[in-house]
């Protein structure tokens, strides 16, 4: 790196970041919807195993 032809790279503007309602959708609200229902299904799971009436 004594020429430092990586450090532009690193800072090159990506897509991810404009401010559109499609990013919007996909990184904020996608994502929000993975973790929900990842958490919601680790739960369900978890009070399965807790029950004991079967």
């Amino acid at each position: 790196m004594p020429d430092r032809t990586i450090l532009p790279h690193l800072f090159e503007k990506s897509a991810v970041y404009e401010p559109t309602w499609q990013n919007l959708a996909l990184n904020y609200w996608g994502m929000l919807d993975l973790h929900a229902a990842v958490d919601l299904t680790a739960t369900l799971l978890l009070q399965k195993r807790k029950d004991i009436f079967k």
